[in-house]
């Protein structure tokens, strides 16, 4: 794990890290309780960097954990360039076009369109960071425009994908 100087998150775990320092250092009894919260505290900490780092979808994470979503997911990540209509998606769990929608949206609260969109963009975020140029990754994920693509990589992540190519 890297922990970076100037990160609101990352200054919490220095700080929280001297603190166990501290403590693991006076061997006073009864200090086993405060080990323990301080290193669960530590774990909390560290989660939420690497959620906000790696640009983790907590929706995408719940609806994964729903039968039969899940084979879907597994589905539309490993041919992102289908056409996946919204009737294609509900005949492969076996439900209405109505009942997907809905269950979907309960789930996790996205269109399923706006789901296939979140899955695209993940993927490309993890093809961006192993070096793969935008133009290519654009074509890899289902997108026939380079605009297009930008149009809803920024819609998910706040920056060009030029932009997250050059940080990397």
């Amino acid at each position: 794990m890297i922990i970076k100087k100037d990160d609101t998150s990352s200054q919490k775990i220095s700080q929280l890290v001297a603190i166990l320092q501290l403590e693991c250092s006076v061997s006073q009894s009864g200090c086993e309780l405060a080990l323990a919260r301080l290193t669960d505290l530590l774990l909390v900490y560290i989660v939420e960097q690497i959620v906000d780092e790696h640009l983790v979808d907590i929706k995408l994470l719940d609806i994964s954990q729903h039968a039969p979503f899940s084979d879907l997911l597994l589905q539309i990540m490993h041919n992102p360039t289908l056409d996946w209509s919204i009737d294609m998606m509900a005949g492969k769990v076996n439900m209405s076009r109505s009942t997907f929608i809905r269950k979907i949206d309960d789930i996790c609260g996205y269109t399923p369109n706006e789901l296939v969109t979140r899955l695209r963009i993940n993927i490309a975020i993890n093809l961006l960071r192993r070096g793969y140029k935008v133009e290519e990754v654009t074509s890899r994920v289902g997108y026939e425009s380079l605009s297009g693509f930008n149009k809803a990589f920024r819609k998910i992540t706040s920056n060009t994908p030029a932009d997250f190519w050059k940080v990397r």
